[in-house]
């Protein structure tokens, strides 16, 4: 694939605010004005929209070619091939449904970080929280740590949504407290990441399948509790009736199932191969399929 490097900045480039560098010997479709860059940059896109803190990419790659966006609010500081240098990206960053094909790569988990603080407490819906929403088919993102400053206190507080369509994270973070990763709907994969939170930290209605990540249960406020079976129950016996809880050869310390009986939703499935494949990569998402060209290592099917 072609990849286009489009730095999106407050700093003007030649007279607007993002920068399109040349991809081959194809340059992007939407050229402002005939304006020319600074600095080798080809031509520059037409400029994004900001308001009240928050990024809207609004240009459109040429056919075929992919797409990395950058959004920060200072200038970019960039290597040779316009990637920025490690840093915290203080902003709240939208990509819509017709961005299809963007790619976000960081220098590590902890070295490049999308910061925020929106939440519930101060009037924003759960949905519209997000430090980073991702909406267009074919999003990846590896190296980067998404992150929701809000405390506890404030009640919903994501850190990243997602509803793209064979979306990828690779070697990522995720930190918040309350509803931190929001797998809002669709495929999604995630390997060897990290997810941090106390509430309902992972949760959507998305086909998602997280594989060798890490999943970090913070201290809970005073009034609230933790349960080291790993589940609690929401409201009292509310949706317990159609509760499907399935668990497959789990290992280590807290694995025992004893406690299993309680509930009739949940599931052991360590004789049953055959349903616990039906949650793999290959089968759940069909990751077979459109994995392998976003260069993120995945096992298809169950492990030994």
């Amino acid at each position: 694939m072609e990849m286009t490097t489009i730095p999106y900045m407050d700093e003007e480039c030649g007279g607007v605010r993002g920068c399109v560098r040349e991809a081959g010997n194809r340059r992007h479709e939407e050229l402002c004005e005939g304006r020319l860059g600074a600095g080798g940059v080809r031509g520059c896109v037409r400029e994004g929209w900001r308001r009240g803190g928050s990024s809207k990419i609004r240009d459109r790659p040429a056919p075929g070619i992919g797409v990395k966006y950058i959004t920060r609010n200072r200038p970019v500081t960039s290597t040779g091939q316009g990637i920025p240098a490690q840093g915290v990206y203080k902003d709240n960053i939208d990509m819509k449904k017709k961005k299809t094909n963007i790619m976000l790569a960081g220098d590590g988990m902890g070295q490049t970080i999308v910061t925020g603080n929106r939440n519930f407490m101060q009037g924003w819906t759960t949905f519209r929280t997000p430090t980073v929403a991702v909406s267009g088919k074919g999003f990846i993102a590896r190296d980067m740590t998404f992150r929701n400053t809000a405390g506890p206190e404030t009640h919903q507080a994501v850190a990243l949504r997602v509803d793209s369509d064979q979306s990828a994270f690779y070697r990522c973070s995720m930190e918040g407290h309350q509803d931190t990763l929001y797998a809002h709907s669709l495929r999604q994969f995630y390997r060897e990441c990290n997810i941090y939170g106390t509430i309902d930290f992972i949760f959507g209605n998305g086909a998602a399948v997280l594989q060798n990540c890490k999943i970090f249960t913070r201290v809970p406020l005073p009034q609230q509790k933790s349960s080291p079976e790993g589940w609690l129950e929401w409201y009292g016996d509310f949706a317990l009736s159609t509760l499907w809880y399935g668990e497959y050869r789990n290992y280590g310390p807290g694995a025992s199932l004893s406690w299993a009986g309680q509930l009739a939703g949940i599931i052991t499935l360590s004789g049953n191969a055959a349903t616990a494949a039906f949650f793999t990569v290959g089968q759940f998402i069909d990751g077979s399929s459109w994995l392998p060209n976003t260069g993120v290592k995945f096992t298809a099917g169950l492990s030994n």
